[in-house]
């Protein structure tokens, strides 16, 4: 989940070029196939937005379809990326979260709690910056994610290395660290991200899909807030909606968008 991987100045087309990515990454070949030059910037809306979201989802496909977006998560959570990821935080964990610290079989309840909410908090504020610094300045790795304008929950793992490093590793790690939770706390924030990162990414609402994920609580965003992002902000700057669970900081930092309608069960 945390790789501590540098930016490079070459843009991901130049990348795609050379001999390692040529060999493996189906992300890279796949978006070598589609034509950027043709999408609108400066946020406007993309053609086929006013569509309802079958023909949506259609036309999206035609840019990517749904088995190389299938292929690219595959990708993304099996390959060399995801495997560093998972031995870094093997190393880092015990070395930064309560080190030299004894913990208890479980966790007492108001502890558990209270640590969750606050990597809740803390992990999308961090998810907010990374995501925005995704957009203002390493573009070139996020636009790919963004061929997905009409995103399912298979397109929520179609998304670049880095991008997922900066977007999902290094947040959860970095509220890990700030707030030392006990390891099942930590296991427990882990999936309930992942699994919040995919309900977001699926387009639908349902009233016990927001019980389940508490959608219903104050500052809390719906599905139909990310979904929107996907919708209206397929640019590098003055994009809006970079929160996922929360649009507190959207509101507080002046980015928070219009939010479309999503289907609703």
């Amino acid at each position: 989940m945390f790789c501590c991987c540098a930016a490079e100045e070459t843009t991901m087309a130049e990348v795609a070029s050379t001999a390692v990515l040529e060999e493996g990454n189906p992300f890279h070949q796949a978006a070598g196939e589609m034509d950027l030059d043709g999408w609108r910037d400066g946020g406007k809306i993309l053609d086929g937005y006013e569509k309802p979201r079958e023909e949506a989802l259609k036309a999206t496909e035609e840019k990517i379809s749904f088995w190389k977006q299938l292929r690219v998560a595959c990708w993304t959570m099996l390959g060399p990326t995801a495997l560093c990821n998972v031995c870094l935080t093997a190393l880092a964990f015990p070395r930064l979260v309560a080190t030299g610290k004894s913990f208890p079989l479980l966790p007492g309840f108001k502890d558990f709690l209270l640590r969750f909410l606050a990597m809740e908090l803390l992990g999308d504020f961090f998810l907010y910056v990374g995501h925005r610094i995704l957009h203002e300045y390493l573009w070139d790795y996020h636009k790919y994610h963004h061929l997905i304008d009409t995103p399912t929950a298979v397109s929520t793992a179609c998304i670049d290395g880095l991008d997922a490093t900066v977007q999902a590793g290094i947040p959860t790690m970095g509220a890990a660290v700030l707030m030392q939770p006990h390891p099942l706390t930590f296991c427990a924030y882990a999936y309930a991200r992942v699994a919040e990162n995919v309900l977001n990414h699926c387009g639908m609402e349902h009233w016990l899909l927001n019980l389940v994920f508490l959608k219903f609580l104050p500052g809390r965003a719906g599905v139909a807030n990310h979904d929107a992002h996907h919708r209206y902000s397929n640019y590098a700057k003055n994009a809006k909606n970079f929160g996922e669970n929360f649009w507190l900081w959207d509101w507080a930092f002046g980015t928070l968008g219009h939010v479309g309608s999503t289907k609703k069960f």
